[in-house]
């Protein structure tokens, strides 16, 4: 039902989904993806640092800077990349004068953690935006483990019927991330 209510909200509020190739933005998103360059600081995992979105020619980069003035994201000793962004998810947003416009929701970087791949998961960086007057908020995540926890649970079965209690158990996907919250 949850999952249903998910689609519905959804397609009423036009989100679409746009994958994008060699890390360029489509033509038509470009001065919509104007707006969200530049610089965004905060911190990533607990340590301050700045995440900083630029259109190289039609590519949009993606760097980060902690305080120190390291730019792997992880950790200096990592030397991590950020690639290209692969895709991004834009919603459109109808004007007074019925216009139609598109607003970023959120954008996906491709990720190579490098020296640290036994320690980090991910293979991307998600990018969430929101957006209120002038302020630009971006939540940024690496997932950084996928484990799996047992669940188990008694069934009671039915004594009476000669059916035994019995345990069912499940593995379930347990997902930790680095975290990130950048202001401009």
């Amino acid at each position: 039902m949850r999952y249903l209510l998910l689609v519905c909200a959804l397609a009423l509020s036009g989100c679409k989904t746009i994958q994008v190739k060699n890390g360029e933005v489509p033509d038509e998103y470009r001065a919509m993806a104007q707006a969200y360059m530049g610089t965004y600081a905060g911190s990533m995992n607990g340590f301050d640092g700045a995440l900083t979105l630029a259109l190289s020619g039609r590519k949009v980069v993606l760097s980060y800077r902690d305080a120190d003035g390291s730019t792997d994201i992880l950790d200096a000793r990592c030397a991590s990349r950020i690639g290209n962004l692969q895709t991004v998810e834009v919603s459109k947003v109808k004007s007074l004068d019925g216009s139609v416009s598109y607003k970023l929701d959120s954008a996906v970087f491709a990720f190579d953690p490098n020296r640290c791949w036994g320690s980090v998961d991910g293979r991307e960086i998600v990018l969430d935006f929101t957006k209120k007057s002038a302020h630009v908020r971006v939540d940024a995540s690496i997932l950084a483990r996928q484990d799996y926890r047992r669940e188990c649970r008694i069934d009671p079965g039915n004594p009476r019927q000669g059916i035994p209690p019995h345990e069912f158990c499940n593995d379930v996907p347990y997902y930790s991330y680095m975290t990130g919250q950048f202001q401009k």
